[in-house]
This record gives structure tokens, C-alpha cells and sequence, in this order.
């Protein structure tokens, strides 16, 4: 068939031929068939039914209205699986014993508030991807996810952790998955790893907290295959694991997660910032982490490089502006009250404030940590920082997104872990200091509440 015939086909069927495609592969090829097709091919995406994202969500990356951050919605659990319910409402006066506990008047006792088993209460294999922009729930098959740990890393990926204790990146929307060094491979002492009482498949549930990414990977499946050990196309994975904030990384292909050495009481967060990976301790401190080793450096090692006096138990954040200078230093502020329990430690929490501070960082050539100053920040400007149990990202202010705001989704996991989490979410104005919310809806969880898809 000629070119010119190609032109000239019904817009109608063209539309039909697109929206028949099985893979993003075949959607660039079609595009480029003639100028009829390139043209016709967004009015297919936009006028795409539902049900049809639903059987192949990867054409969420070619909608306009997925473009901003999206809301991934926790799984669907049985009802009456979150038994306790950790939201801290403001507005009420509740009552309290001499010792500063909530007095809980709810009906609980210890195999209520910890029974949750997700193994037997998990229905269903699908997601909801929110979309800020048309306020619009798109539901996606996700089993792959089905049960597991999940954490963002702002580039596309998700970190999965299941009770098998293998950990993948996952695309939800390619369906493609990469495998990296199982959960058993990680050098903490093996002593250290399960809770009493908890065996490694239940303390998998909560294992990793935080993970980023060195670079972008690819998303076709013959540029994924090419990944290989070491492969300078193979990005970095650095993650916050264990309850006690260890630094450890590892590339596709490695057999074992290697960990940062230094000298801290556990991290909040890490960042990759200009080809290097920054980190924010319980305490407050910065530092920059030398993960290359040489005949000088026999293991990877992290610097202090700036501090901020804070609470430990106040979360921390790091972000890159959008501006590429520095890093931005975000500390999470709540109230929370312990419920009185015997033996039983569970609370009731929300996010009431947030400080933001500024880390300027300026390397010499002759030296290969930079000098800091930090300073605080009342005003980001055209941008939003979105912050949670994914990668901390700042995004460019639009008819959608509020500006000199952060947008954040519940990140309590030392509190909901068994409970339920999520309720913890909303919109926080900067220069008002008032919070509203993103998502009117309800997605509680015990092991992975809503997190920013990016």
C-alpha cells in the first residue's frame, strides 16, 4: 500500500487501529506510518474508555492529564482488616490519664489491634492511580504487587518486598519488573533482622523504608535486556533499611546489597543530587555518601556535611529544587498521643506543620566534599515539593498544582505498621501554615498506604 493511501484512511478506523495496539512499542512505530497517523494518534489516546487503560495501563504515560504526580492508591483489604483506626483528630478533646496516654474507649485487646495477617485479608490484585489533574481513579492490574511492600523512587519504578523476601523494581504501568539482591542479602547481622516475635517474612512488611535511584531506566524491553552487572547503563539502587535507618546499594545483576559505613543513628532519607547520593539522619545531619572504592577507600563511607537541630522522631526529607542548586531539607512536624494498652503500642497521629530549609552546596576542585550553608526557606516560589514513602520530588507550580506548597501522603510507618495508615495526607500552604486535602477519598493500609507515582 502507498504512502499517500496510508493518508488518507478514515479517521474513525485510524482512531480504532490505535486504541487496538497491545504495547508502547507498536504506539511509537504507528506514529511515524505518515502524518495522518501522527496526528490522529493523541485523539486516540485522549478519547481512550477506562476498561481499556484498565487491560493495558501503559498508556497512562501518553495521557496528558497523568503527566503531573499520581496518587497510588493502597490495595483493596477484606473488611474489617484495619481494626484500629490511627487517625489523631484535632478537633476533639479526648481524654488522658496522669501519664500523658490516650485513653482509648474503644473495645481492643492485643490480638484485635496486631492480628492483621495480610496473607488471608488481601482481596483483589489491582490499584488506583489518582490523577491530581482530572480527579479522576484509574484502576490498573497490579498482582505483581499483590501483598508486598511498596516504595516510589520519582522515576517511574516502584520497590517491591514480598514475604518471599525477593525484591524487584517494578514499572505498574509496563507490568515489567528487574530483580535486585533479595532481602537476605543485605549484611545487617542476621540477628538483627526479625522483631520478637516476628519471623524475616512478617519484618519483610516493614524492612525497607526509603529507596532512590542514580538515573532513569529504560522502558522498552529490549533496552531493559541489555542490563547487565555493573553496566554503566545499570542505575545505582541506594535504600533507608531496617528499623534502625542503615544505608545500603546495589545494581541489577549484583548478589548482594553493600552498606554505606558511617557513624549515625539511622536515616530518614536519601536523595540523588549531581551524580552523588545525600542522606538526612534521625538527628538532623546531612551527609554525603562516597559509595566508590579505592586504594584509599576500602569501603563506602558517608560525611557528615551540615546539621539541623531537631527531634529524632520528627521525619526528614531531602529533595532537589527544581533549580539544580543544592538540596532542600524538609522536616515533618505532628501530634500524636500513645494509646494506653498493656503491652501494646499504638497511637493516634497527624501532621500539623512542616519547616523548610535550604542546603547550598559549593565543591572545590581540589576537594571532594563541598562546603554548606544551610539556611531556612519560607517562600519555594513556582514549585511544589511532594514528599512520602517515594522519592522526594520538587515539581514546577500549574493550574493543578498549588504553589510554595508540599503535597505529602502518610509516611508513619513506625506507628500504622499492623494498623493501618494513610489517613495522614493533604496539601500544606507554606505561607498560611494551613492544610487541605489532595484525595477526598479513604486508602488505608497496614504495609504500603498511598504513595506520589512519578
Amino acid at each position: 500500500m502507498s504512502s499517500d493511501n496510508w493518508n488518507n484512511l478514515p479517521k474513525d478506523l485510524l482512531i480504532d487501529i490505535v486504541q487496538r495496539l497491545t504495547c508502547l512499542e507498536d504506539y511509537f512505530t504507528s506514529i511515524v506510518v505518515s502524518k495522518s497517523w501522527n496526528s490522529v494518534a493523541l485523539e486516540a489516546v485522549a478519547s481512550l474508555a477506562d476498561s481499556v487503560i484498565a487491560e493495558k495501563p501503559w498508556w497512562l504515560l501518553l495521557r496528558s492529564d497523568t503527566t503531573t504526580p499520581m496518587l497510588l492508591l493502597a490495595e483493596e483489604v477484606a473488611p474489617g482488616s484495619i481494626r484500629y483506626d490511627t487517625e489523631f483528630d484535632l478537633n476533639r478533646d479526648y481524654a488522658y490519664d496522669k501519664d500523658g496516654f490516650y485513653i482509648d474507649d474503644e473495645d481492643h485487646d492485643k490480638d484485635t489491634i496486631w492480628g492483621y495477617d495480610y496473607l488471608k485479608n488481601s482481596v483483589g490484585s489491582s490499584r488506583g492511580l489518582y490523577s491530581l489533574s482530572s480527579m479522576k481513579t484509574y484502576n490498573i492490574e497490579l498482582p505483581e504487587a499483590a501483598g508486598k511492600l511498596i516504595l516510589g523512587t520519582s522515576k517511574g519504578w516502584l520497590l517491591t518486598l514480598g514475604r518471599d523476601l525477593q525484591i524487584n523494581l517494578l514499572h505498574p504501568l509496563l507490568r515489567r519488573q528487574i530483580s535486585l539482591p533479595p532481602m537476605n542479602m543485605f549484611t545487617a547481622p542476621t540477628a538483627y533482622l526479625p522483631r520478637a516475635g516476628f519471623t524475616k517474612e512478617h519484618t519483610s512488611e516493614h524492612f525497607i523504608r526509603k529507596v532512590a535511584m542514580s538515573s532513569e531506566l529504560p522502558q522498552k524491553k529490549t533496552d531493559l535486556s541489555s542490563l547487565s552487572h555493573h553496566s554503566t547503563r545499570s542505575p545505582i539502587v541506594m535504600v533507608v533499611y531496617h528499623r534502625i535507618g542503615i544505608l545500603g546499594f546495589a545494581r541489577s545483576g549484583d548478589k548482594r546489597w553493600t552498606d554505606v559505613r558511617v557513624c549515625s543513628d539511622g536515616f530518614h532519607d536519601i536523595v540523588y543530587h549531581k551524580g552523588k547520593f545525600y542522606a538526612v539522619d534521625f538527628q538532623g545531619n546531612i551527609y554525603l555518601c562516597c559509595i566508590d572504592v579505592d586504594e584509599k577507600r576500602e569501603w563506602p563511607r558517608a560525611t557528615k556535611i551540615a546539621s539541623i537541630k531537631t527531634n529524632n522522631n520528627q521525619q526528614k526529607y531531602l529533595a532537589e529544587p527544581l533549580s539544580g542548586s543544592g538540596l532542600l531539607l524538609v522536616v515533618r512536624y505532628d501530634r500524636d498521643k500513645l494509646v494506653k494498652r498493656d503491652r501494646v503500642r499504638a497511637s493516634k497521629y497527624r501532621t500539623t506543620n512542616f519547616e523548610v530549609w535550604r542546603l547550598e552546596l559549593e565543591y572545590c576542585n581540589s576537594l571532594r566534599i563541598p562546603s554548606c550553608t544551610l539556611t531556612p526557606v519560607n517562600n519555594l516560589g513556582n514549585e511544589a515539593i511532594f514528599i512520602g514513602r517515594a522519592s522526594s520530588l520538587c515539581v514546577p507550580s500549574s493550574d493543578i498544582i498549588k504553589p510554595n506548597s508540599i503535597y505529602f501522603t502518610d509516611d508513619h510507618h513506625q506507628v500504622f505498621i499492623r494498623l493501618g495508615g494513610g489517613h495522614d495526607m493533604g496539601i500544606f500552604d507554606i505561607e498560611h501554615r494551613t492544610i487541605e486535602p489532595h484525595y477526598q477519598g479513604k486508602s488505608i493500609h497496614c504495609i504500603s498506604p498511598p504513595l506520589w507515582y512519578i
